[in-house]
């Protein structure tokens, strides 16, 4: 068996794929029923999803192959958003227990399952797995033989960063003098600066202007911050002046400075302002001027 993942995961997954073992060949005998109809050019997988009708928590899947190897996945993004999708069938005894590790780990969740085949490849980001060890390494090879870095993100995840990835997962971050909205999505994580609290009232554009030149200046100076944008998956509400990104396995530094990151971009779009409104107090003309 493998784990990679934060240590805080280690037992619980460990634990849950070693005393459900029993169910997985009962699981495995839908893909052989089916196998006539999946045919033999990919390979497939019946699995079982629990995730957060909200999409404030991660998604925990339970993939099975036909032989019954099974492996457990933690990710941002549900594996039915980047996997084919076959079959559907109504929820099983693993996925019951699923939906209990699901609730322990996330209290707060709504909690939505799934049960379906899904047609490999393997195009899931994972921040923590565990299960049989000849189906993940053959996944894992796989991956690397196509460039994808899809279990890189577990391998170099700890306890601290995992314990910021759920606690700011997909939300909005209340701030000082504004706000930040996090949203984890594969191996990235989006930060999205929402409108500061300043002393002036100017129009949105200007705003958002000045964010832009801001973010230009941040990402020349610095290797971890990349310029992003708000993509339509995100669902996004509120009001968004600019947007970055960074590797999550990069973020730990991002998610520990979130307030001092924001009061920096604050200062700043504050002070330009407050320059432009200083540079025109005394014109190179009198006429037509009009006192504050």
């Amino acid at each position: 068996m493998i784990f990679r993942g934060p240590n805080v995961l280690k037992d619980l997954f460990n634990e849950f794929y070693s005393q459900h073992k029993a169910f997985y060949a009962d699981e495995a005998l839908i893909l052989r029923d089916r196998q006539s109809v999946l045919g033999t050019e990919f390979g497939h997988f019946i699995t079982s999803i629990v995730d957060d009708a909200r999409d404030s928590a991660p998604t925990l899947s339970l993939f099975i192959d036909e032989e019954g190897r099974g492996f457990l996945g933690l990710s941002s993004v549900t594996p039915m958003k980047r996997m084919s999708s076959i079959y559907r069938y109504p929820p099983s005894r693993v996925t019951e227990a699923l939906s209990k590790l699901y609730k322990k780990l996330f209290p707060e969740a709504k909690v939505t399952v799934s049960r379906i085949i899904l047609q490999s490849p393997l195009r899931v980001h994972f921040v923590a797995f565990c299960g049989n060890e000849r189906l993940l390494k053959r996944e894992m090879l796989k991956a690397s033989l196509a460039g994808r870095n899809f279990y890189k993100v577990a391998e170099k995840m700890d306890d601290e960063l995992f314990d910021f990835y759920c606690k700011y997962f997909k939300r909005w971050v209340k701030l000082r003098h504004g706000e930040i909205f996090v949203y984890p999505t594969e191996d990235r994580v989006k930060i999205v600066t929402g409108l500061p609290r300043l002393s002036h009232n100017l129009d949105l554009s200007i705003i958002i202007e000045l964010s832009r030149l801001f973010r230009s200046l941040v990402v020349k100076k610095q290797n971890i911050l990349r310029a992003s944008n708000v993509s339509p998956d995100m669902n996004f509400s509120g009001v968004a002046t600019s947007a970055y990104e960074v590797d999550l396995i990069d973020s730990l530094e991002v998610y520990r400075n979130l307030e001092p990151f924001y009061e920096m971009y604050r200062k700043s779009i504050k002070r330009a302002i407050e320059a432009m409104i200083d540079s025109v107090k005394t014109l190179p003309f009198e006429e037509g001027f009009k006192d504050d």
